[in-house]
């Protein structure tokens, strides 16, 4: 028997079909590569081949769109599940820190989860944190590339730019992505299913950007702390120092934390209070300035002061240390701090009576 194959310039061979005993056809596959084929004939025998002769190229094939099937790097991972019809894998965003007026690069990875018969609408939104918008796009994925022609399990690169109200005021601002129908001109959004269930989400929220600069009244030029420190965590943030007091059943802290280099993190401190024995018998953790002004954004050089408490349990009479770290909530490590076992600072000690 003769077999009948398309080879592209990688040496990668494509099979023919039969419609009848004498007439064979090739069909353009969705994934091809652009470039020059040529036909490959070869001869089967006794389940191997005995002889085979190649064309020069014969066809060039031009393919615009290449299907993606398998994801590429994500730098933000969402795995967001809209309706069991498609996938936010997840998201890039090339520039955090922007200029008033400035659009928003953003590119986002879908998934089609089946092979769809309608067509869905992106909507993205600049939320700030009272949620009001600055910024929308309704669009088709990927300029136009309608969710009809995606194939189950394919990968879409949706990179754009999202326009922002020039009179933004500086400040910190989230990103808001969903999808929806449009069904006798009402737009019906698809849910996102949580725990396998459809729930009455429609979106995913994600960021933080900053636009124009920090939000106003959370960076001071100086600090002026009632204990200065001046000690480096891990060479990215330092504590110059704090203010400090005690009430009857907390603790309250003011923290000057001051940007050494930019970061791609949002730390979370930590403040731990332990007894003699070094155990501890209170904490406190939470986003550096409550996610007010994520470290992830501040630029170096920047002063922050942060306020927080501690409630304080009822403790044993005796003495007790309180002290203060920062660390990266998705790994758990802590900003290294030089000559400290534990990577923490010592801030103050309490007696209880």
């Amino acid at each position: 028997r003769v077999e009948w194959l398309l080879v592209d310039r990688n040496g990668q061979v494509y099979p023919s079909q039969q419609a009848s005993a004498h007439f064979e056809y090739f069909l353009v596959g969705l994934d091809w590569p652009t470039g020059d084929y040529r036909v490959r004939a070869e001869v089967w025998r006794d389940g191997s081949v005995v002889a085979s002769q190649e064309t020069s190229p014969v066809i060039k094939v031009i393919n615009k769109k290449p299907r993606l099937l398998e994801p590429p790097h994500i730098t933000h991972l969402l795995e967001a599940n809209f309706d069991n019809k498609l996938k936010l894998l997840g998201y890039n965003l090339p520039a955090r820190n922007l200029s008033a007026g400035q659009g928003v690069p953003i590119v986002l990875y879908w998934q089609g989860l089946l092979t769809m018969d309608r067509s869905y609408t992106v909507f993205t939104k600049l939320l700030d944190t009272q949620h009001q918008s600055w910024g929308s796009a309704d669009r088709l994925p990927a300029d136009g590339y309608n969710t009809i022609y995606w194939l189950e399990n394919e990968v879409v690169i949706d990179g754009f730019e999202l326009p922002v109200d020039p009179a933004i005021p500086n400040g910190v601002y989230w990103l808001n992505v969903g999808l929806y129908e449009e069904v006798d001109g009402t737009a019906v959004s698809l849910p996102l299913l949580l725990d396998g269930e459809p729930s009455e989400i429609t979106s995913v929220t994600f960021g933080p950007l900053k636009v124009g600069g920090p939000p106003p009244g959370v960076v001071v030029a100086q600090a002026w702390p009632e204990h200065a420190l001046n000690i480096e965590l891990g060479g990215v943030i330092a504590l110059q120092g704090y203010d400090f007091s005690r009430e009857q059943e907390s603790l309250r802290f003011k923290l000057y934390w001051q940007s050494l280099v930019e970061t791609g993190t949002d730390y979370t401190v930590f403040v731990h209070v332990k007894n003699r024995a070094g155990e501890t018998v209170a904490q406190m953790d939470r986003l550096l300035t409550g996610n007010v002004y994520p470290s992830s954004l501040w630029s170096p050089g920047e002063i922050v002061p942060d306020e927080t408490a501690l409630a304080l349990p009822d403790l044993s009479p005796g003495e007790y240390t309180v002290h203060i770290g920062l660390y990266d909530f998705a790994t758990g490590l802590r900003l290294p701090i030089a000559g400290s076992n534990d990577n923490s600072v010592l801030l103050s000690e309490i007696v209880v009576d």
